[in-house]
């Protein structure tokens, strides 16, 4: 086995709350691939399958975000104003996560509609960014 220093540290991003495919799909990863590699995953703190991880001795970092973004009878150009703050401050969460763990590869779980704050952060630090897509792009 390799010294911690020898050991290239993946970060992955899980941004669902439900219990899913990807969930146990991302979970069987991080577990083959702990031995070879430092893996770490940020986590919604209240999601349902936080513990799940926790009890599989991953590592992790839970995120605490807030999902609400309503699409109610409000203009067109006040929700679209509004999912753009939302992004923003999510991305600025996760480059103060990037840049403390400073891991060499973030891997995002969920395709790019949901995860472009992760990537925008990725990008922002030039770190390479893996974008597991799951689903056919509407």
């Amino acid at each position: 086995m390799a010294l911690e220093k020898d050991f290239v540290k993946i970060l992955y991003v899980e941004n669902n709350i439900g219990i899913g495919g990807s969930i146990f799909s991302l979970l069987y990863l991080m577990q083959g691939l702990k031995e070879i590699y430092r893996v770490k995953a940020c986590l919604i703190k209240n999601a349902a399958f936080y513990s799940l991880y926790k009890e599989s001795n991953m590592e992790i970092i839970p995120i605490n975000m807030e999902c609400s973004l309503r699409t109610d009878h409000k203009a067109r150009i006040v929700i679209i104003i509004k999912k753009f703050i939302h992004v923003i401050r999510l991305a600025k969460k996760f480059y103060t996560i990037f840049k403390t763990e400073k891991p060499r590869i973030v891997h995002v779980n969920n395709g790019l509609k949901l995860n472009r704050s992760e990537i925008i952060a990725a990008k922002l630090l030039r770190i390479p960014c893996v974008c597991h897509l799951r689903s056919m792009i509407h």
